[in-house]
């Protein structure tokens, strides 16, 4: 049997096609498909590209799993089977949920636990053993992303913006940023450039990497910072633990490329977490949210075929499936 698996965010929509039997495994890819943000023509578009690129549908039984950002059932579930039916008739069963649920999926291979996940925007989600699904945070950048690509270039900003204030040491990360020593009139016309110019969510996390950087190498205001976010994070982490009633040795796990791509970042993460006086037993993630949406198809028709997806999709991720 085939299953398919959709992870469509705001930068990148990718489809996964696995054979259970074989491990066979087709992948295509196509420009972001947010359901609130692009709308449902432009995602059923670039969904259509990235399954092409996949190979198109196989001409045998395939289940789905497709997970979207934006997307909020149950109020966008008619209308996103009604947009896609042409695109996904032949596919039974066929599951449509958010990218978050996919993510989760992914990373905790499927058992139970919390995900803490942190790119240009932040959120916190779980899932009980039963399948019950939570979530805290992602409110998006007006209402606040704690710890995320965002959050973290906009302190970025303002710790630049109160040296130019004052009369203290640069921060360390200034140099990097503008390619030169900074002083108080470069660093004034970089700041304006963001008002100016009109940086983006995306443009503004650029400055993430670089504050976290700093702040691993001992910088006090960078530390201070990113502390901060990370405090929040780990509220949120008890919220979710509590509200699904999770053992004290739940499983906390992460996905998104600031923790993905920094050491320094999860190791405060888990650091402030066990200082919180959490109990969690701390791992890596199994699988991407593109292989955690094949694992979700797998699991709509029975757990055998969820154990042998598992398996293959383990393997092709280079570690051993849980």
């Amino acid at each position: 049997m085939w299953l398919l698996g959709v992870d469509a965010g705001g930068s990148h929509t990718r489809v996964g096609i696995l054979h259970t039997g074989t491990g066979e495994w087709r992948e295509g890819r196509a420009d972001g498909a947010n359901w609130t943000v692009h709308g449902p023509q432009i995602c059923a578009e670039r969904l259509a590209c990235a399954m092409s690129g996949a190979g198109g549908l196989p001409d045998a039984p395939c289940a789905a799993h497709l997970g979207f950002a934006g997307f909020y059932p149950p109020h966008h579930e008619t209308e996103a089977r009604e947009r896609l039916a042409q695109l996904l008739g032949r596919l039974d069963p066929v599951s449509i949920g958010s990218d978050l649920e996919t993510a989760c999926s992914g990373a905790l291979a499927g058992k139970p636990g919390v995900v803490v996940i942190a790119g240009t925007g932040s959120v916190v989600c779980g899932v009980a053993a039963g399948g019950r699904f939570e979530r805290a945070g992602g409110w998006g950048p007006l209402v606040g992303d704690p710890g995320s690509g965002h959050e973290l270039g906009l302190k970025a900003l303002r710790i630049s913006a109160e040296w130019v204030d004052s009369r203290g040491r640069a921060p360390r990360f200034l140099a990097k940023v503008l390619g030169e020593a900074p002083t108080r009139q470069n660093v004034t016309e970089w700041i304006r450039s963001a008002y100016r110019d009109e940086w983006s969510r995306e443009k503004i996390a650029e400055l993430a990497p670089i504050l976290l950087e700093a702040a691993s190498s001992g910088d006090g205001d960078a530390i201070l910072a990113v502390n901060n976010s990370v405090i929040h994070l780990v509220v949120q982490v008890e919220s979710v633990s509590k509200r699904l009633r999770l053992p004290p040795d739940f499983t906390l796990t992460y996905q998104g490329g600031l923790l993905t791509g920094s050491e320094y970042f999860r190791e405060r993460l888990f650091q402030q977490a066990g200082d919180y006086r959490l109990k969690f037993a701390p791992a890596s993630p199994q699988l991407d949210p593109l292989r955690g949406a094949v694992l979700r198809a797998a699991r709509s028709v029975s757990p055998t075929l969820e154990g042998a997806a598992l398996q293959h999709l383990g393997r092709r991720a280079g570690r051993a499936a849980p």
